[in-house]
């Protein structure tokens, strides 16, 4: 697909933000976050009608009239409208990549976007996306069918049409690869190779999936010499070649982390432990817990002292979707607001989510509903400067990981004064592992 054909495509992407609601036509803009496309259904009840999102506010508020948003549109449509988080203060309505936490347009977004809309979120499930990926490989049986005019024949053997099964698998060039590779393949009673392939990579092992995948990839590599270039290897050597392309790739990747390590405390090693805070201080861990299925998600909160002594916790169930980011925000949001309650005036707060933890301490305005509790908490931070953000590692904040699990009802909260069941061995072996 070309830019020209992608825009429209990408353009889906895209969605209002809701401030104060004047500039979106409710049943045609996209800006309902929930919805694939972010718009209400097409829905005969809605032809001809141009209320703006502010119509459906309460006059004078930006609170939804709740009767009259039934009123107006189908229950389902209802429900996510009412679902739909509007700022308080008045702001104006806004238009945001929706694809990203940044809401802004990038390459990799959007590639990522148009991915999931025409093969689909995984390759490896029969929803089609593996045979769209597939078909969209340009062997020349492929490019016949399109009307490009080029050679049918194989480039390989110059023998056989060249299609997917034929470039892969019976050319004798790819006989040869497979043979050097020691995989034995007997294909007399594949029918449908295709979803063969499928079958053998999900029911294989992680290293037997690798080695599949690499020598298809130094099949097609060395297929593409041939076409481009003119150049072909013996099989032996296209395989030897490829498994190395493969070694040196893992081997870089597994250099670089801890490279990366080095570079920030917030990926050092010493965060892989919770450590107690310094004498007098307390320690907050926060964690949350997105359920995709439910539309809901968690939060948790757990209190300790220098002696790794439990202070309290407290658990909260929300009833609405949320982003990660999101999520791990309310979760900060929620400590903080605790701690002011508590009367505490020192400590850290910890979270394992590092995008929450430089989006709180960033100076980035974020445009997405993220944004007011991103502000939110920074305002409160301000009023209690005794208290510091830290990130840590999933390992060293096990107890707020467990925490968040716990059984709480949609819009409730729990708050212990003493550790619940579930969380006793892990606060023990944290204060052993000072």
């Amino acid at each position: 697909m070309g830019l020209w054909q992608a825009k429209d495509v990408l353009a889906t992407g895209y969605r209002w933000v809701v401030g104060d609601g004047k500039k979106i036509i409710a049943t045609k803009d996209p800006w309902l976050s929930r919805k694939r496309d972010f718009k209400v259904e097409n829905h005969w009840r809605y032809e001809g009608r141009s209320e703006t999102v502010s119509s459906l506010f309460y006059p004078g508020t930006n609170i939804w009239d709740v009767d009259k948003v039934y009123e107006l549109f189908n229950v389902d449509d209802a429900n996510t409208i009412l679902a739909t988080f509007v700022l308080q203060h008045l702001v104006e309505d806004r238009i945001v990549w929706a694809m990203s936490n940044d809401e802004i347009y990038n390459v990799k977004t959007g590639y990522h976007f148009w991915h999931n809309r025409n093969i689909g979120d995984s390759i490896c499930t029969r929803s089609g996306g593996w045979n769209k990926l597939w078909n969209n490989l340009p062997v020349r049986n492929h490019l016949r069918h399109r009307g490009i005019p080029v050679t049918i024949l194989c480039p390989l053997c110059n023998v056989d049409v060249e299609h997917l099964l034929h470039v892969f698998f019976d050319c004798t060039f790819a006989k040869e690869c497979w043979h050097a590779a020691g995989v034995s393949l007997d294909m007399s009673q594949v029918f449908f190779a295709l979803d063969w392939l499928l079958n053998k990579i999900e029911t294989s092992s992680y290293v037997e999936s690798i080695k599949l995948a690499t020598i298809l990839w130094g099949i097609w590599f060395w297929r593409n010499k041939k076409v481009w270039e003119d150049r072909i290897v013996p099989a032996n050597t296209a395989m030897e070649l490829a498994f190395n392309t493969i070694h040196k790739w893992r081997k870089a990747r597994k250099q670089e982390e801890p490279a990366s390590t080095n570079r920030s405390n917030a990926d050092s090693l010493s965060n892989r432990k919770w450590r107690p805070p310094p004498q007098g201080m307390l320690k907050v861990n926060v964690d949350a817990s997105v359920f995709p299925r439910s539309e809901t998600f968690s939060v948790g909160n757990v209190v300790r002292d220098h002696n790794g002594m439990f202070i309290a916790a407290k658990v909260m169930s929300l009833p609405r979707p949320a982003t990660i980011l999101e999520a791990e925000s309310i979760g900060v949001r929620e400590a903080l607001s605790w701690i002011m309650q508590r009367g505490d005036e020192q400590g850290i707060i910890e979270s394992d989510s590092l995008l929450t933890i430089r989006a709180l301490q960033g100076k980035k305005k974020y445009l997405l509903e993220v944004g007011h509790v991103v502000d939110s908490c920074k305002s409160i931070i301000q009023s209690i400067p005794g208290f510091v953000l830290s990130y840590v590692r999933k390992q060293a904040n096990k107890v707020a990981h467990d925490l968040v699990r716990y059984p709480c009802s949609v819009n409730c909260s729990h708050v212990f004064t003493s550790p619940p069941s579930q969380l006793l061995e892990t606060i023990m072996n944290n204060c052993s592992n000072e």
